[in-house]
């Protein structure tokens, strides 16, 4: 699923595009990623949508 140099790439949903976190590392056979909401909270931070930014003006 991944290759060398795609680590820190956001990983998302097919199905609805939904953002599910951000790639750590692989190989051709498995990938690992962090969970978005645990990158977020780690990081003391909040990823905003398009949905969210237009709310707020």
């Amino acid at each position: 699923m991944s290759e060398g140099g795609d680590s820190g790439s956001p990983v998302f949903r097919d199905e609805t595009g939904e953002l599910v976190g951000l790639l750590f590392a692989g190989s051709a056979n498995q990938t690992i990623f962090n969970k978005a909401a645990n990158v977020e909270a780690a990081l003391g931070v909040e990823l905003l949508t398009a949905e969210a930014s237009a709310d707020a003006t």
